[in-house]
């Protein structure tokens, strides 16, 4: 018989760090550089995080993943974000800790939408979406380095803000969502998540996994 895989889409494992800084002093600002807006700063600013807290709520995120046998093959996967935005003529900020190509397309309601790729972020228009009700969908490479890839398993490590080096998300903890999450998975692996599975179709060599939705969580779980 084959070895049994595991795939384990949720787990969280905590971990303490101390980042040691240098006392030497920083460089001073190029004096033709343009300021950057706090919201696009590289990272999760306290400005970005306060902003969305205030005008994002009913965030659901449906994910969808397709991964393959070999480490060496990117992980695809989409993303259909719903939520509800109070009115605002900021843009809408994902957080997506990669390069531009690992973004594959984005629209709003079904529709493409331009976007910027820009420090860490995913940056939406504001003249792109609407008060009230939006959806968002955002197709993408999955980054590696949270997904513990190894050659019999694969888990997720998204503490503290690493969530985003995976998907497209909010990555902050006072923005809790529901989540669905669907695997297309090589038919001798087995997945879990934090939702109880709902249905597995298992008829081919590729077999997909679909989770019910869970509670609201923040990203890091």
């Amino acid at each position: 018989m084959g070895r049994k895989h595991l795939l384990h889409i949720g787990t969280v494992i905590g971990l303490a760090a101390i980042n040691l800084t240098s006392c030497k002093a920083p460089d001073p600002p190029d004096a033709g550089a343009t300021p950057e807006s706090p919201l696009t700063a590289p990272g999760v600013s306290q400005a970005l995080a306060i902003h969305r807290a205030a005008t994002l709520s009913e965030l659901h995120y449906d994910l969808e993943l397709s991964i393959p046998a070999a480490r060496s093959e990117a992980i695809r996967g989409r993303i259909t974000t719903t939520l509800e935005l109070e009115a605002s003529d900021a843009p809408l900020i994902f957080d997506f800790a990669q390069s531009p190509d690992h973004i594959q397309s984005v629209t709003a309601a079904g529709q493409p939408v331009t976007y910027e790729a820009r420090n860490e972020h995913i940056v939406i228009s504001a003249s792109e979406l609407q008060p009230g009700s939006n959806e968002i969908t955002i197709e993408f490479i999955a980054g590696d380095s949270s997904l513990n890839r190894n050659e019999d398993f694969l888990y997720t490590l998204f503490v503290p803000d690493r969530a985003r080096v995976a998907l497209p998300v909010f990555d902050q903890p006072d923005l809790k969502a529901r989540f669905d999450l669907q695997l297309e998975i090589p038919g001798d692996w087995t997945a879990i998540a934090n939702g109880e599975l709902a249905s597995l179709d298992d008829s081919g060599p590729r077999h997909r996994y679909r989770f019910a939705t869970t509670e609201p969580l923040p990203t890091y779980l």
